[in-house]
């Protein structure tokens, strides 16, 4: 789960300058691969890929990931301590990173709004004891903020699927990280949620072009 408290990693911002064209206003250096990370580990990576045709790509051509399969999933008890604590931080210390980030978010509503665009907010599910451990002040945060902004703003809706009962434990490599089984059942659920919106836009076109007409 990413918090709105959470500083974006220089690895997050390279990607975004780097593959998808985005602007981020960040260093001159965000616009190089090998720069990204530490460099030994890169310089490896630059070897695996040039001797042994090896990549770190992790996703098929249509973006369906590719690493998490169920065949190598991790304990969830375990996974799940793990991961709240490693995504547990000190709220009082990070006022900044967070209203630099709902600036960020509200620039994408705003940009979102004015080129027609809706935007669905997801949170993806979690197993039991990765939810349990979490901070319980954090994660209502987290959450009643994207409430609020979906409330406020007419082209978002906000899905919460993280308690979703649908989701069991085959459905996940570890406790915050869906498998290729648990992917797949969350994309169904989307790609519903996208042909209901897709429908009710035709709808309401329709309605609006009768009521023209009966003018």
């Amino acid at each position: 789960m990413y918090y709105l408290k959470f500083k974006i990693s220089l690895r997050t911002i390279k990607g975004l300058k780097y593959y998808y064209g985005i602007s981020t206003n960040e260093s001159y250096w965000n616009n190089f691969e090998i720069f990204s990370g530490k460099l030994p580990n890169n310089i490896s990576r630059a070897k695996a890929y040039l001797f042994k045709q090896r990549t770190d790509v992790t996703c098929t051509e249509l973006g369906f990931g590719t690493a998490y399969n169920s065949k190598d999933s991790k304990d969830l008890i375990e996974t799940g301590k793990t991961a709240a604590k490693r995504h547990t931080i000190e709220l009082d210390n990070n006022q900044f990173i967070f209203s630099k980030n709902i600036k960020t978010v509200n620039s994408i509503i705003e940009f979102s709004k004015n080129h027609n665009i809706k935007i669905i907010f997801i949170t993806c599910p979690a197993y039991s004891t990765y939810r349990e451990n979490l901070n319980p002040i954090q994660l209502d945060n987290s959450l009643n903020i994207i409430k609020q902004l979906s409330a406020k703003n007419k082209n978002t809706t906000y899905y919460n699927f993280l308690t979703d009962k649908t989701f069991i434990a085959d459905d996940y490599y570890d406790a915050d990280h869906l498998n290729e089984i648990g992917a797949k059942k969350l994309t169904l659920k989307i790609d519903s949620i996208i042909n209901n919106i897709e429908s009710t836009n035709v709808q309401q076109s329709f309605v609006k072009k009768a009521g023209s007409v009966l003018k």
